[in-house]
Formats: structure tokens, sequence, C-alpha cells
């Protein structure tokens, strides 16, 4: 500084007095800043102590909530634990005085005169019927008293079975406890079995032969089934098993593991027949069977394959069975011959049209039944043979069953699922998809969806056939310009028409297709005149038609003067989505962002923003 006030004062024409006027008016001038500076640094420190406090305050207020409802819940705990250690201790005393009368009863049979000894215990059974278990051999083998246990077992059904480390009735423990007279008797294992089917497992060889003791033991729980030795009289036990097994459960795999016979020997007892008088008889019952195997939609779910190897025996072109599942049946049971039955196949398409994909490659050119099928659903247009899609990619605009189809396919959601065996059936036919996107004005993703399947060739024909598509594309969505290729991102043609999207992504989010044309665009097209000045009116007349009630300080009137420069600078500036959105604005879409921009996420960081910026 010394050095500069000495060679102006040596240059001449500045006096000492002027030189000093300068410097203090400079000096001046930097105070005021420095004070300014200052001025803005304690607002914003004052803004911070103060935004600190009132969390702190929340950060308190919370604390002091929590520990309220903290206090609650080891309250309400402690009264829990409380009143189950007192039932538990309730249940304790029970048990014991239980046990102490039955030490005393018990005690009290060795006093007692040997032929009243019966009916004593027959007393002491009734009050716990697992007593029977610790009763002399004499008196378990006597038949009254084994009868009073299990009927009192009726009554207490459940218990801990110790040698099968499972619930189990309590007969099927008495039984299997009992003397073996008890189990060879008869009445006695009838009330067992009426008790507990499965208890049938701890009876005598004899008697799990029975035909009497099995169908009672099978009334009461279809699974004592397994524990059958009857052969002569099994198939017909089977049937009142699977009688009471189908009213509660519905998969017949089931039934055969639980019987331990294999699916197709249960399959032949229950739906097999050997006289053709017989088949309609089965096919109602298969019928019957087989709805619990099918979807809504008619397809067979997994478990239906097994079922399915099996009527590929006696069931292969029956048709009423076909018929009543023809999107599951049609295909394994059909033979080659049934599949090119005009009047068959015609039957099959009028319940279910996309099953014209496993009808013979006659049926498939024949015309009238490829429109009929295209007219209930326009997928089945797919299953069409490639001689006739190859034809109708020739003139396109002409062929009734491919304008049918496109006219069928109003909506976009149906065609996702199949775009891309679509687009690989019709890939060289330009035409079906600048109408499909023409369709799809309204559905953001379909369209993205399916330019993704894209492989843009290099060839002007090529550009010059798809142009058209690529149009509609942008057009239902700007955000499908990023997958057209490098050379329809360079076509200005194809750029102007996205630029025309009416979809805004997220619905209310500060973007649209100019956004989309910046990102994806060509660096020659985002300089191009034409490009530029019609992303700058969209971009206006986007924000001066807003009302601006949704977004904090945002004014409708702030835009109405931008000019196109204002818009150019934002670009080069590299301004997101967020860029006309104040502060909370932009932190709230950012934080809420999975339901703004579906497929992208981004965070929120208090000093750098927004981390898409």
């Amino acid at each position: 500084m010394r050095r500069i006030i000495n060679h102006a004062l040596r240059g001449g024409g500045v006096t000492p007095d002027e030189m000093l006027t300068y410097l203090k008016t400079k000096l001046l001038k930097q105070v005021q800043a420095l004070q300014k500076e200052r001025e803005v640094a304690n607002n914003k420190i004052n803004g911070l102590e103060k935004a600190t406090a009132e969390q702190e305050e929340k950060v308190k207020t919370m604390k002091e909530n929590g520990k309220i409802w903290r206090e609650k819940i080891e309250e309400l705990r402690n009264s829990a634990q409380q009143k189950h250690a007192e039932l538990e201790q309730q249940k304790k005393d029970v048990e014991k005085k239980k046990q102490d009368i039955l030490h005393v009863l018990k005690g009290f049979l060795n006093f007692v005169d040997s032929e009243k000894q019966p009916e004593a215990a027959i007393q002491i059974i009734n009050m716990n019927a697992e007593s029977y278990l610790s009763l002399p051999t004499s008196l378990q083998e006597n038949v009254e008293v084994a009868k009073s246990a299990f009927r009192a077992a009726e009554k207490q059904p459940i218990t801990f079975y110790k040698y099968g480390a499972q619930q189990r009735f309590i007969a099927s423990t008495l039984l299997h406890q009992a003397p073996e007279t008890i189990q060879q008797n008869k009445e006695i294992v009838l009330l067992a079995v009426q008790v507990d089917g499965c208890a049938l497992e701890w009876a005598a060889d004899a008697l799990r032969g029975d035909v009497g003791v099995c169908t009672a033991a099978i009334e009461n729980d279809w699974k004592a089934i397994k524990y059958v030795t009857n052969k002569d009289e099994y198939d017909s036990l089977l049937h009142k098993a699977s009688e009471n097994f189908f009213s509660e459960k519905k998969d017949l795999q089931e039934l055969a593991k639980t019987a331990g016979k294999p699916l197709a020997e249960v399959w032949q007892v229950l739906y097999g027949f050997e006289a053709e008088t017989e088949r309609d008889a089965a096919r109602d019952k298969i019928i019957s069977l087989f709805s619990s195997y099918v979807y809504s939609s008619g397809q067979a779910n997994a478990n239906a394959s097994p079922l399915i190897e099996i009527l590929k025996g006696q069931w292969m072109d029956d048709r009423p069975l076909i018929l009543a599942f023809p999107a599951a049946l049609f295909e394994p049971l059909a033979s080659g011959e049934l599949k090119d039955d005009k009047a068959f196949v015609e039957k099959i398409l009028e319940k279910e049209p996309l099953m014209l994909e496993h009808a013979s490659g006659r049926i498939r050119q024949d015309r009238e039944i490829v429109k009929n099928a295209v007219s209930k659903n326009f997928m089945a247009l797919l299953h069409a043979h490639a001689n006739m899609i190859y034809d109708m990619g020739k003139n396109p605009q002409s062929d009734d069953i491919l304008q049918l189809a496109l006219k069928r396919s109003a909506t976009p959601e149906r065609l996702s699922p199949y775009i891309k065996p679509f687009f690989e059936k019709f890939k060289t036919t330009p035409y079906v998809w600048e109408k499909l996107f023409q369709k799809f004005d309204t559905w953001y993703g379909t369209a993205v969806n399916i330019m993704k399947h894209w492989k843009p060739e290099d060839t002007e024909e090529w550009r010059n056939e798809w142009r058209n598509a690529a149009k509609a594309a942008v057009k239902a969505s700007a955000r499908a310009l990023k997958h057209v290729g490098q050379k329809f991102q360079n076509d200005k043609e194809v750029v102007l028409a996205a630029l025309d999207c009416e979809i805004w992504i997220g619905g209310f989010v500060n973007t649209g297709p100019w956004y989309e044309v910046v990102k994806y665009a060509s660096e020659a097209m985002r300089s191009d005149k034409d490009v530029t000045d019609k992303a700058f009116e969209k971009w206006k007349a986007y924000y001066t038609s807003r009302t601006g009630d949704y977004n904090k300080g945002y004014r409708p009137q702030d835009y109405r003067d931008k000019t196109k420069q204002d818009f150019i600078n934002k670009i080069e500036n590299g301004k997101n989505r967020f860029s006309d959105c104040t502060l909370d604005k932009k932190k709230f879409d950012c934080e809420n962002d999975s339901s703004l921009y579906a497929g992208v996420g981004c965070k929120w960081d208090e000093s750098t923003g927004c981390s898409l910026k």
C-alpha cells in the first residue's frame, strides 16, 4: 500500500490530501461491507441458535414423553407378569389339591374290599382320566374301569403325549399304555377311536383290520387311514377318508402322503374306472377335485403337475374334461390331432383365446380363427403363425386383424407383461408401435419400458422407418428419449416431439419434458434454436399457469417476465428439477422422493442439499 501511495504522489496530479480522502473513503466502504457481513453472520448465528434451542426443546419434550410412556409400559408389564404368576400359582394349587385327593383315594383302595375296588377306581378316574394309568394292573384290565377311563378322556381331550413329543388326545395315551387285553377289546377300542380316531394306532392288529372300528376311527379323523390294515376293504375306507379329508383340505397329494400310498394308487382308488359307463361319473368327480388346483385365471397351480401327469393316462383327448379347464388342460391333454380340430379349437378359444398358442400351425394360420381370438383378447395376436405376422407387416395399415388388435389394446397395463415377446414379433413393423405409443400418451411407464428393448440400427433406411414410432414414444413419455439411441437423440423431429409430452413425472414435481430433453438430447439439439425456443416456451407456460398455492414463496407472476436467457442460464448452471423451489420445498420433495420420482433415490443434506443436484 505504501509503495502504491509513493508512486501516485511522485507521478503528480494527486495531492496527499486527495489521496488521504480516497483511502478514507475506500476503507469506510470496506468497513461498511464487513459490518454488513457481520450483521448477516450474526443473523445466521441467531437463527441457528434459535433453531437449535427449538430443536433442543423438542428433543427434551420427546424425552419426557418417552420417559412417561416407558414408565407406563413398565407398569403394565409388571402388572401382567404379576397376574400371570398368580394364575400359575392357582393352577399349581389346584393340581396339588387334586393329586393329594387322588393319593388319598389310591391309598384308600388298599383298605377297600376287593369286590368294591373297581367302583372306587371308577370314582377316582372320573376326577382325572389319566389316574387310570396309576392303577394296579388288575384294575386296569377290568373292562368297566377301562371304559370309564375312555369316557372320562372325552371330557379332557388334550394332553402332552410323552412318546411322540407332541400333543395328542388323551385317549391315544391311555390305549397306548393300557394292558394288551384292553387293546384287544373291541368295545373299548371303539370308545377310544370315537374320542380320537388316531388312537387306532395302538389297537390290536386284528382290530386295526376291523371294518367297524376303522370306519369309526376315520369318521372321527381322516388321518386314521394310515393305521388301517384291512386290505380287502381298504378302497372303501379310503373313499370314506377322502370325504372327510376334502371337507378340510384340497390337495390330494397330502391325502396320499398321510395314507402312506403312492399318489397314482390313491388316484386309481378314488377316480379310476374300468368300464366306459363309469367315465362320466369319474369325470364329474375329477372336475370337482381339479377346480381347487386352478387359479381364477384358469391356469393350473404348481400342485397340479402330478395330477396332470396321471390324467395323461386314461384322460387324453377327453373333450368335456379339457373344455372344463382349457387354460390348464388343453396343452397337456390334447393330442396333435385334437389340436388340429377346428371345431374343437374354436370352443377352446371361446373360453380362453390365448390357448391359440398351443393350436396346430394350420389353425394358427386360419385368419377367421385368429380374428375371433384377437377380438376377445388382443394378446392372442402374439400366437398367430409367423407367416401371418410376416404378411401383416407388409401392409399393416390395411390388415383387418392387426387393426382389430390395435383397437382392442386399450389398456397399456395389459400389454406390460408381454412387452418383450410382442416386440420380438413386431420388431420389423414400426407402424404397430407408432399406434401403440399413441395410446400410451397417459401411461408413462409402459412407453419407457418398451423403449428399453430397442436396438437402434445405424442405417438411414431403418431410422426413416422408425422415426414416427420414436416420435410417438417420446411424445407419450419424454423419458423414452433416453432409450431411442444416439441417432434419434440427434434427430430434430424426435426431440421436438419429446417437448410435446404432457406427462409430468410425479404429478406435481417442478419438472417437465424440457428437463428430459436437456438431459438426454444430443449436444447439437440442446444448442438448436428451435429446440431451445420450444423448451423455453413450455417451461415458461408451465410456471405462469400454476396457482403457486402448493409451494412456499412461489409466485407465477415472477415468471411472466422471464427471458429465454434466464432459461438457458438455468440449464447452463446445471439446475435440476428443484431449481425453482424454495429450500423447504426442495427438502420436502427430496425426503419424499420415492413417491415423486419413480426409480431414483436421493438423500437430503443440510449443507449440500439434494444428492441428485
